[in-house]
C-alpha cells in the first residue's frame, strides 16, 4: 500500500513537472509573439495610410501584448528567472528562424513589386507567431490532459485576443496594398521552408522533452 502511494505520489511529480515545462514553452511562445508587436510600429510610421484603420488596429494590438506582459510578470513573478534563462537558450535558436521568415515574407512582396516590404513582413512575422502560440498551447493540453484530468491552467496562457488583433491587422492591410497584386503566401516555397524552419526551431524544447519523458517513464512504472 506504501508503494503504491509512493508511485503515485512520483507520478503526480513528473507530471508536475512536465506541466512547469509546457508553462514555459507556451510562454516563451507568448512572448516571442507579444515582442514582434514591437516590430510593426517603425514601418507602420512610414506607411501613406498609418493614419486610417491600420494605425487603430495596431493601437488596439500594443493594448493586448501589454496586458499579456503585465499579466505574465503577476502571475508567473516567482519563475521568472528560470523562465529567462530557458528563454535565452531557445533564442540562439529560434531568432534566425524568424528573422529568416520576415527576410522571406518581405523578399516575396519585392520581388512583386509592392512597396513597404518590410512593413507586411512585420506584421505577418507577429501574425503567424500569435498562431504558432496558440497551436502550441492546444498541443501541450491535448497531450498533458491524455496523462492527468486535472490539468486545466494551460489554457489561460492562450493569447486568442492577441492572434484575433494580429489577424485583423493583416486583413486590413492586404486589402490596401496600392499596387493590388494578389500576394500568397503558401505558395512561395521560400516562406514555407523559411516557415518550417521556424516551427521545428519553436519544437526545440529540450527541458519539456526530458521532464515529458520522465512523466512517461513514472507512468509506467505505476
Amino acid at each position: 500500500m506504501s508503494k503504491h502511494k509512493n508511485s503515485n505520489k512520483t507520478y503526480e511529480q513528473a507530471v508536475d513537472l512536465a506541466t512547469t515545462y509546457a508553462t514555459f514553452v507556451i510562454v516563451y511562445a507568448n512572448d516571442c509573439a507579444a515582442n514582434l508587436v514591437r516590430d510593426i510600429e517603425k514601418p507602420l510610421s512610414t506607411m501613406p495610410y498609418r493614419g486610417t484603420g491600420a494605425k487603430r488596429i495596431y493601437g488596439a494590438l500594443k493594448k493586448r501584448a501589454a496586458t499579456y506582459f503585465e499579466a505574465a510578470n503577476t502571475i508567473l513573478r516567482k519563475d521568472l528567472d528560470s523562465i529567462a534563462e530557458y528563454s535565452s537558450v531557445m533564442d540562439d535558436v529560434v531568432d534566425p528562424a524568424v528573422a529568416n521568415f520576415r527576410n522571406a515574407v518581405k523578399d516575396l512582396y519585392d520581388r512583386n513589386g509592392v512597396s513597404h516590404g518590410d512593413f507586411y513582413a512585420a506584421i505577418e512575422t507577429c501574425r503567424v507567431a500569435c498562431e504558432m502560440a496558440c497551436i502550441m498551447n492546444d498541443d501541450m493540453v491535448k497531450k498533458l490532459k491524455e496523462y492527468a484530468d486535472y490539468i486545466t491552467n494551460l489554457r489561460v496562457w492562450r493569447i486568442t485576443e492577441l492572434f484575433n488583433v494580429a489577424q485583423s491587422l493583416a486583413d486590413f492591410v492586404y486589402t490596401v496594398i496600392p499596387e493590388k497584386v494578389t500576394i500568397n503566401l503558401n505558395d512561395d516555397e521560400a516562406v514555407k521552408t523559411a516557415f518550417m524552419e521556424w516551427n521545428n526551431a519553436m519544437g526545440e524544447y529540450k527541458n519539456f522533452k526530458h521532464a515529458f519523458n520522465r512523466m512517461n517513464k513514472e507512468m509506467n512504472n505505476k
